[in-house]
């Protein structure tokens, strides 16, 4: 007899459309900047790892609105950064 499922959520049971890349490729070119679809894959890798860790030593539901807002600004520039892009924290909050 089973007693645990698990299940692997994103990209096997959901699926974005369209893909986080292709919506931050779009908002990047916006602000001028051009990626690859290849690179923001290596970069999103990077920047969930980041989010995981952050959510594992606090949710983020049960954090301020400042410290939210600095979760989600260091999420994006360890995505841009890990996808090779020389980014400030002005860029990523953008």
């Amino acid at each position: 007899m089973y007693k645990t499922f698990l299940f692997d959520l994103v990209n096997t049971l959901v699926r974005y459309d369209p893909p986080p890349e292709e919506l931050q490729s779009w908002a990047l070119e916006q602000l001028g900047v051009t990626i690859t679809k290849q690179d923001l894959r290596r970069g999103f890798w990077l920047a969930n790892d980041f989010f995981s860790r952050e959510s594992a030593r606090l949710s983020i539901e049960k954090r301020s609105a400042q410290e939210k807002e600095r979760v989600w600004i260091e999420y994006e520039l360890t995505m841009l950064r890990g996808a090779g892009v020389n980014a400030t924290p002005d860029l990523a909050a953008r």
